[in-house]
């Protein structure tokens, strides 16, 4: 058919939902990847890779427009990265391995050894629905570009003949094909319908998140899908031989919208405060939240330190003399240093007394004392194998005195006192920190608890300093 409006509209939504239903595998396949995991049951991938087999055979054999075959290449493409994660990681559904999450977890620390992998990984490892949103904006973008780059390129090389075609001649295999993919697909939910039904009685936390974007992505693809067939033309017999495809898009939002539905069902029936076991998780989820939130507490007030610490040392930054026939520039930047280390120093004076300024001199004050005894523990562990004995550790209990430092490290095994309810620590005068009960000199020496590695970076003063010695 010729170029018309018509088409050109049918050809970007074409396009468009190519990259919908990119956005909707991209993101499950990387956070797989990086988590180590199949999140797809083993029933519903079969089903998807024999439909989307068929599937891009009868598009070929109908020769329908270069969107709808590319749709169908990526699901292939998408199909088979799933199933390459299945079979690597496993799953806890009928018909395949169950995952190793011992060996899992030991590859996924093992990325800490190559730091850019690591940071790539963790990039990936959550993805929040803004993320998505960005996700899907940037493939419906390039998809559009690739659009336009098609566009253009057709009318450039065959200006008279280029066209978008309407198929329109019956083929009875390619409509067999279709029908059967369209069917394939729409039933492939039937698996994870059961699959989600079975946890929910044997009362397993659910697998599908609301905010998984899979499932809503796939109703807008569908959508678009439909929307690209319909404007292209709306002759009886470019209907008939798209029926396969209308009725299969039109099946799938269908069931994939029974899905959500039941998803949120099974989330209601399991994150219920009358359920036994979300009770224990819950339980053990905050425990865990109620770490972070210390680690971030911890972080923020370090960032604050480090602040005050980068002012100091700008106030204290020496003065730079122009030395006489100095250059022009060379005078100039003198000017500008010292303009600012006078504006430093006045600001800082104005505001020294304050009590916030005093409280952060006080925290970093009791910070360094933390720390240096920390230090001083390792060093020992380093030296002699062992924690300090408690003659090393307390020469006269008589004289014995402790001082309340603010850190957020919870009691950790070694029976160290690092923290308790008023997340205080204690050291000695010798400077150890306090014990509350003595380990035998027999016992197996253990290390001190890890800590969070907050070491701060050097500040412009001291790169100054170290540049002009």
């Amino acid at each position: 058919m010729a170029l018309t409006l018509e088409a050109l509209i049918s050809s970007l939504l074409g396009w468009i939902t190519a990259g919908v239903a990119m956005a909707a595998f991209v993101p499950l396949i990387a956070t797989n990847a990086v988590k180590r995991r199949s999140g797809t049951g083993p029933g519903f991938l079969f089903a998807w890779l024999v439909a989307d087999a068929v599937n891009l055979a009868g598009i070929a054999l109908l020769g329908a427009q270069p969107t709808q075959i590319v749709l169908a290449a990526w699901y292939c493409v998408a199909d088979g990265a799933l199933a390459l994660e299945l079979g690597f990681f496993g799953h806890s559904d009928w018909g395949t391995r169950d995952p190793k999450r011992a060996k899992d977890l030991i590859r996924r620390i093992q990325r800490h050894e190559t730091p850019w992998w690591f940071k790539l990984t963790t990039h990936f490892r959550d993805s929040t629905v803004w993320d998505d949103i960005v996700l899907l904006t940037v493939l419906v973008l390039l998809c559009t570009t690739i659009w336009g780059a098609y566009m253009t390129t057709g009318l450039w090389l065959n200006p008279d003949s280029f066209s978008v075609h309407a198929p329109t001649e019956w083929d009875t295999i390619s409509f067999a094909l279709g029908i059967s993919a369209s069917l394939i697909f729409s039933f492939a939910r039937i698996p994870e319908f059961i699959s989600g039904e079975r946890r929910s009685k044997r009362n397993d936390e659910p697998v599908h998140d609301l905010d998984d974007p899979l499932f809503y992505y796939l109703i807008l693809e569908n959508i678009f899908n439909l929307a690209s067939i319909f404007t292209l033309s709306r002759d009886v017999d470019y209907i008939k031989v798209e029926s396969p495809w209308i009725i299969g898009s039109l099946l799938s939002i269908l069931f994939d919208s029974i899905l959500v539905w039941r998803i949120t069902v099974w989330r209601k029936k399991f994150f219920n405060d009358k359920n036994p076991a979300w009770r224990k998780i819950k339980a053990a989820r905050a425990t865990r939240d109620n770490v972070r939130k210390k680690l971030k507490d911890e972080l923020e007030e370090r960032e604050e330190e480090w602040t005050l610490q980068d002012i100091l040392q700008d106030k204290d930054d020496d003065l730079v003399d122009v030395k006489p026939g100095a250059g022009f520039w060379d005078k100039r930047h003198a000017k500008k240093h010292n303009a600012n280390v006078h504006q430093v120093r006045q600001e800082y004076a104005q505001q020294e007394s304050h009590p916030v300024i005093q409280g952060l001199h006080t925290r970093i004050a009791k910070r360094a004392k933390r720390d240096a005894a920390v230090n001083k523990y390792d060093d020992h562990v380093k030296a002699h194998g062992r924690g300090p004995s408690s003659d090393e550790i307390d020469e006269d209990n008589e004289k014995r005195h402790h001082v309340a430092l603010d850190v957020h490290d919870p009691l950790d095994s070694s029976g160290f006192e690092l923290g308790g309810g008023d997340e205080t620590a204690h050291l000695t005068d010798q400077g150890w920190p306090s014990r509350r009960s003595t380990p035998h000199d027999d016992e197996r020496p253990r290390r001190y608890h890890e800590r969070l590695s907050l070491s701060r970076p050097g500040s412009r003063a001291q790169e100054r300093r170290q540049q002009g010695s």
